[in-house]
């Protein structure tokens, strides 16, 4: 009975290392509980930083093929127009080396007209004075 009295009942030591026990773990649940919630806000946080970044370069990539498609528009269309050009300079090149061949057969006509002119007047001036 002495060692009854000189400290609590053994049960009730138990009981109370027993409780302790659940006191410590409820804190540590508690504890991690307060974590997870910390880093579920953080995760939340960088997923919707994350979502923001993706929708923004989401619009920033369309905004560059809406920017690429209309370039390309106009590419092919300086393209046709270069096309127009040069299809234009080789008929004005036609129409040059036609006009200068006509004009220089103009120029060989009336030259030739002329020489026959000079001819006959010569022949004539001839005659003349054979008279």
């Amino acid at each position: 009975m002495a060692d009854q009295a000189s400290g609590p009942p053994l049960s009730s030591r138990h009981d109370e290392v027993l409780q302790q026990r659940v006191e410590a773990l409820e804190q540590e649940r508690a504890e991690f509980i307060k974590v997870k919630q910390q880093l579920e806000a953080e995760f939340n946080q960088k997923r919707a930083k994350f979502k923001e970044l993706f929708v923004s370069k989401e619009v920033e990539l369309k905004k560059q093929t809406l920017a690429l498609d209309g370039a390309q528009v106009e590419i092919s269309s300086l393209q046709a127009q270069l096309e127009e050009a040069r299809s234009d300079m080789e008929n004005i090149r036609t129409v040059a080396t036609v006009s200068e061949n006509t004009k220089q057969e103009a120029i060989d006509q009336v030259r030739s007209q002329w020489q026959e002119e000079v001819a006959s007047l010569q022949a004539i001036m001839k005659g003349n004075t054979e008279l």
